[in-house]
């Protein structure tokens, strides 16, 4: 501002004297001036000149600077709009980003709702195992006592076992003391609602021509009756007296045929 304020005075005298000069020159020769103030005008002049000169030089240094200074800033625009350029890029790809972050955060969320129900199930897994472990624990002191019970049992099969063997051996000499008095007739003709024990006193007083009755504990045929049997089904009587039963016993052989013992 001092520069333009310096060269607007320097217009301002230059001006002056020229219109002072022109202003000399109208007026007649009276006018009487000397020629040493003519000379001083001219060299203030001059002298003015030489300053103007001087500023423009000045002022054409300074708008050289100017001018590069302007070539910096305008070189600098355009790094800046290239800057732009970039942040514009950069924009675009943090807008990208920015989706990326949100499909992410999404996808997270999703995890996130998918790790919660893996928990639920593992916690629910986690409370069914260690209702399994309890079963199994429980299952196994019932095992051990089914064990311990089973040991009791074998102990008391054991001695049922013997119990058994010792009454199997009574009722074999039972059934042997039993079966002494017992013979088994064979071929005997059957007829359907026969008295079987009449059938065999019949049978025994022909075949031994006897002149008293035989006493029978108990008499009856073999087996169930079957009309289209070929053959009767055998007699077993017990004897009442076991000397009539060594008699027919005894003269079998003699008298009948198809007629055997049975022991046991």
């Amino acid at each position: 501002m001092s520069e333009m304020s310096e060269t607007t005075k320097l217009l301002e005298e230059t001006r002056a004297i020229v219109y002072e000069e022109e202003h000399r020159h109208t007026h007649d020769t009276h006018d009487t001036h000397d020629t040493g103030e003519g000379n001083v005008t001219l060299s203030s002049l001059h002298t003015l000149l030489t300053q103007i000169n001087t500023k423009l030089s000045n002022m054409e240094l300074k708008n050289n600077a100017l001018d590069s200074r302007l070539s910096t800033i305008e070189s600098k625009i355009n790094s800046l709009d290239e800057i732009r350029g970039t942040l514009n890029s950069m924009k675009g790809h943090l807008n990208k980003l920015e989706e990326d972050i949100m499909c992410t955060k999404k996808d997270f969320e999703k995890l996130e709702s998918n790790m919660k129900s893996l928990g639920n199930l593992f916690d629910s897994v986690n409370e069914e195992t260690k209702s399994n472990r309890n079963m199994i624990i429980c299952n196994k002191n019932n095992i051990e006592q089914c064990k311990t019970d089973q040991k009791l049992v074998n102990l008391e099969l054991q001695a049922l076992r013997e119990k058994n063997s010792n009454l199997q051996d009574s009722v074999v000499d039972l059934k042997a003391r039993s079966m002494r008095d017992n013979l088994v007739f064979s071929g005997i003709p059957e007829r359907a609602w026969e008295d079987t024990e009449q059938v065999l006193q019949d049978f025994l007083q022909r075949k031994y021509r006897l002149d008293y009755l035989i006493d029978f504990e108990r008499v009856h045929r073999m087996g169930r009756y079957d009309e289209f049997s070929e053959y009767p089904r055998k007699i077993v009587a017990k004897f009442s007296y076991f000397k009539d039963r060594e008699y027919i016993r005894m003269n079998a052989a003699k008298k009948l045929k198809g007629t055997s013992d049975q022991f046991v």
